[in-house]
């Protein structure tokens, strides 16, 4: 079990990998403010009534937490070859975000639900996305007919 003093989490069964806000672009270190994304790996105890059990709380816990303010999404997600192993991606539009999800009266049921379901400890990691509706065109690949291509292949 891994935990740090700088995570909005309090103490629990969660692992995560920290994040870094800032981007090293054109040799200029800039601060990243894009949307603040938490994803989460979750691996079911091998029993059935367990599966469904945390089948359904990560459903109502969507269900509940996409209506939280500044909550862009909150998702839950079943492997498609192992039934065992879900995820869940919850997008904030600033990390501060995190706040209001902390303080739903729903959050405390969560981890006591679902931890002991679980065959090992929740893997979160927090992260910055990279692009969003403001960012600049990026352009790595350099030939014009390529971009023709893609253009054509997205026009519905």
């Amino acid at each position: 079990m891994t935990t740090s003093a700088a995570s909005s989490y309090p103490s629990s069964n969660i692992t995560y990998q920290p994040h870094t806000n800032s981007l090293y672009h054109n040799q200029i270190l800039t601060t990243v403010t894009m949307v603040y994304t938490l994803v989460v790996h979750l691996y079911a105890k091998e029993d059935q009534e367990s599966i469904n059990k945390l089948i359904a709380k990560l459903q109502e816990a969507s269900q509940v937490y996409t209506n939280d303010k500044e909550c862009l999404g909150w998702f839950v997600m079943q492997d498609t070859k192992d039934p065992r192993a879900f995820t869940i991606v919850e997008r904030y539009a600033h990390e501060s975000s995190q706040k209001y999800h902390l303080e739903n009266p729903y959050w405390q049921t969560f981890d006591k639900y679902v931890i002991p379901l679980l065959a090992k400890d929740m893997d979160l990691r927090r992260l910055n996305e990279l692009v969003d509706d403001k960012s600049e065109q990026v352009r790595v690949e350099q030939d014009p007919k390529l971009w023709e291509e893609v253009k054509k292949h997205q026009t519905y």
